[in-house]
């Protein structure tokens, strides 16, 4: 019984440990997909000369997980009509929240949104590519840094099961 109890422990350590390295990667994955948002915004904006909810509309298609979730309820939202600011910040709270973004990558994300309302396309554009290299550099540092958060979630979770199996044994 004892031994069927701590497998049972063992298990549901190891698999809690899995569960905090999958949301990591999911948020580094998430980081990622808005950097590609916004370079493919960026160039939908200056080249095609596209307008924004149609920007929003087409990246919906091509965007995937949270990324799309945003993208998707901005497109609705401003077709609804509103303010864009607002709408971006709301949208951004809804769907981000549960990310786990740090402070630096919350900030730069909801600033991403008064780019888009720059007059000029060129400059749109490179404000937009400005912010997406400014995201790649915070991307490149939670890469680095969530290797080591991965092997410390599989260490603590294997070493607290295996303590476990020992302490019921």
């Amino acid at each position: 019984m004892k031994l069927a109890a701590a497998v049972i422990i063992a298990g549901t350590l190891l698999s809690i440990g899995f569960c905090m390295e999958t949301s990591r990667k999911e948020t580094a994955k998430q980081l990622q997909e808005l950097i590609r948002f916004l370079l493919f915004a960026g160039q939908e904006i200056e080249i095609r000369g596209s307008i924004l909810e149609d920007v929003f509309t087409k990246a919906s298609s091509i965007t995937q997980g949270a990324t799309k979730e945003l993208v998707s309820r901005m497109a609705k939202r401003m077709a609804e009509g509103g303010d864009f600011l607002q709408e971006w910040s709301h949208a951004v709270n809804e769907v981000y929240r549960k990310m786990g973004w740090n402070e630096q990558e919350e900030e730069l994300i909801l600033h991403c949104a008064s780019d888009f309302l720059l007059f000029e396309r060129k400059i749109v554009k490179e404000q937009l590519f400005f912010d997406a290299n400014q995201l790649s550099q915070l991307y490149e540092k939670r890469i680095t840094k969530l290797g080591n958060e991965c092997k410390l979630c599989r260490v603590l979770s294997f070493c607290a099961a295996a303590f476990l199996l020992i302490l019921l044994w």
